[in-house]
């Protein structure tokens, strides 16, 4: 090996090294880099006009979570579910951060790196689409290290850090930007409740001050645990998901259990309340509509058992069971 060669060997021996160190895993750089040194985006949060967010990829193969909430008349409404009044306050508090977002320099700028940074085509945490003036952007954010996520932009190839958004604050389903509670009577203001199901009729009342079941006889020690259980579960009802406005068939509310709840207001005026549960809607949760709202829902499986199975002997106070005998 003559000079000029061990020259150029020793020049390429340090530009792999230097590679090594500063380069991996088809251009991820494995150094530290700065998460906030500019804004990722030149709009403010007050001109974003529409949201949507996909959640990471299931591995069964089943679609993945989404939601999309769309700016009307001042407010927030949930675009898919029919347009479902949103927590302005909550979409207000991603917009700002997704607005404000910074990212530093890339750490990666080939397409090689990008589903093992969780910002790929296939492998990502978040997918979120930004309207702005009826243009949109798009934001990939995964997982990243030490409290930070990464960021790809617009479809390009480089990836950034961020410690302003993530996995954690951007949820990808409607109930995370809404009001949970759907029927919200207070249980102590309730003077009457009424439950008709498939086993017939239960009319809760306080006739004496606590509560008693109507189809009892009066001989009939009744359970106040269980009776109270049932008002409370059934008085303050919170939703899981918003669904939409039609009803269909398959939601079984046309001849679903019905709930009428009557309480004392404020100002001492009598005020009621209906609502209707229908049929299991999965494996956790059951088709609801209230008649003062204007959309039906999902509420927890639990909390719909609380109407839909309920009979009379149920509210039975039970014996407490013998002791057991001395030996």
């Amino acid at each position: 090996m003559n000079r000029k060669h061990g020259v150029l060997l020793g020049l390429l021996v340090a530009q792999l090294a230097l590679a090594a160190m500063t380069w991996s895993g088809g251009g991820i750089d494995t150094g530290s880099a700065a998460s906030g040194s500019h804004r990722a985006f030149e709009f403010d949060a007050a001109d974003i006009s529409r949201l949507r967010i996909v959640g990471e990829p299931k591995a069964d193969g089943t679609d993945a979570d989404w939601v999309e909430l769309a700016r009307s008349d001042g407010g927030w409404r949930v675009a898919s579910a029919e347009d479902y009044p949103a927590d302005a306050s909550k979409v207000d508090e991603l917009a700002e951060k997704l607005a404000a977002m910074k990212i530093g320099r890339a750490i990666a700028t080939r397409a090689s790196s990008h589903e093992t940074l969780g910002v790929g085509a296939l492998t990502y945490g978040r997918r979120v689409t930004i309207v702005v003036d009826d243009a949109e952007r798009e934001v990939l954010i995964g997982r990243g290290a030490r409290q930070t996520s990464n960021i790809r932009l617009d479809g390009g190839d480089d990836v950034y850090t961020t410690r302003d958004v993530g996995v954690w604050n951007v949820a990808a389903d409607a109930r995370n930007y809404i009001k949970v509670a759907y029927v919200d009577v207070d249980p102590a203001a309730a003077i009457e409740v009424t439950v008709e199901n498939e086993q017939g009729t239960l009319s809760f009342a306080k006739p004496d001050g606590g509560w008693r079941v109507a189809e009892l006889d009066a001989g009939v020690e009744q359970d106040a645990s269980a009776i109270g259980g049932v008002i409370n579960a059934l008085t303050r009802v919170s939703l899981q998901a918003p669904i939409g406005r039609e009803s269909k068939p398959e939601y079984g509310l046309e001849h679903g259990t019905e709930v009428t709840i009557a309480w004392i207001d404020e100002d001492d005026a009598t005020k009621s309340v209906h609502y209707v549960i229908g049929n299991a809607a999965d494996e956790k949760s059951y088709y609801a509509k209230a008649d003062d709202q204007t959309h039906i829902v999902t509420i927890a499986k639990w909390t719909a058992e609380q109407a839909t199975t309920k009979k009379s002997s149920d509210f039975v106070k039970k014996p407490a069971p013998a002791a057991a005998s001395p030996k």
